[in-house]
């Protein structure tokens, strides 16, 4: 079987990602255009839009630390915490999750009224990107021998090391002016996930066809250029 996990960077702006043929994995607001098997977010504010389109409700998702609570608890929650941001129609929920911001998390609090929607939690003890994140459960989902495609994993900044994300300049992302940063958190994390499971093969898809030098060690892991990637009949 054929995997891929999409990452968000602009290296893949070409890519018919329908015409993928195998199991998707994707991160944020790949939503908005495509639909992956299993979707990852973290960010809480990526956390609500994703839920408040409805998406959930018909397509898997994976939230960090998506803890639920039984209805009857939502009167302990109101005591003693900032404003309350109510997600989903307020009291019409089978269970409710809890989200905090701000200084010790709960400047604002946000309620969120469940209803059978497809959310499995997972647990982000790391503190791992999200794109990490999605390769480390595609690597847990697949057997040994398995190879693994990551298409817009970019690392590396744009033009003048500026954001390079498809997503840039809309909500929840940064601007296109502002620096992209973490690249060698990205790379470090990725090496690590790779390193754990020697027996599945990693196929970073760009253009350059480098590799970052840390990954230099690691004997399985290659690049291609998307032109490769298309002719090796992976879409």
């Amino acid at each position: 079987m054929n995997v891929f996990v999409i990452g968000n960077g602009e290296s893949r702006k070409g890519v018919d990602l329908n015409s993928l043929n195998g199991r998707t994995y994707g991160c944020n607001a790949l939503y908005r255009d495509f639909a992956p098997d299993y979707l990852l977010a973290i960010d809480t504010n990526m956390v609500i839009e994703i839920f408040e389109s409805g998406y959930c409700k018909e397509h898997q998702c994976y939230f960090s630390d998506w803890d639920t609570f039984p209805v009857e608890m939502y009167s302990n929650f109101q005591q003693g915490i900032g404003p309350v941001i109510h997600v989903g129609e307020e009291g019409k929920g089978k269970e409710i999750s809890i989200f905090g911001e701000g200084s010790g998390g709960f400047d604002i609090t946000y309620i969120i009224w469940i209803n059978d929607e497809k959310i499995i939690p997972f647990s982000n003890e790391y503190f791992l990107d999200t794109g990490t994140n999605a390769i480390k459960l595609a690597s847990e989902h697949l057997p040994e021998g398995g190879v693994i495609y990551m298409l817009g994993f970019d690392m590396k900044a744009g033009k003048e090391g500026k954001n390079n994300n498809i997503y840039k300049d809309t909500k929840c992302y940064s601007s296109s002016d502002s620096e992209m940063r973490n690249t060698d958190k990205w790379i470090n994390e990725i090496r690590t996930v790779m390193k754990i499971h020697p027996f599945i093969s990693y196929c970073r898809v760009d253009n350059t066809k480098n590799l970052p030098e840390e990954w230099n060690d690691l004997h399985n892991v290659e690049c291609i250029s998307y032109e490769e990637f298309e002719s090796n009949c992976v879409v």
